[in-house]
């Protein structure tokens, strides 16, 4: 579940992926999420981030409000 809160193609900044119409991303687990700007806001799935553009040396990192589970794991739990 953690590698599924990575994005895997660099980074995206806050301002660029506010802009963004709902769009498909893939994360650190190869699976997709769906990123979107709305209202001033950035969703990532179905949580919000609440905390934007802390950088490190490597990365830079972007705070939500919730765990996203990766599709499979939903899937497998609804079967």
């Amino acid at each position: 579940i953690l590698s599924h809160h990575v994005y895997a193609n660099g980074k995206v900044n806050y301002a660029t992926a506010n802009s963004l119409r709902p769009a498909k991303v893939t994360m650190l687990d190869g699976e997709q999420a769906i990123l979107r700007g709305q209202k001033n806001r950035v969703i990532i799935d179905s949580t919000n981030v609440i905390v934007k553009n802390i950088r490190s040396a490597n990365l830079q990192i972007h705070v939500i409000d919730g765990v996203m589970i990766p599709p499979s794991i939903t899937a497998a739990l609804s079967s």
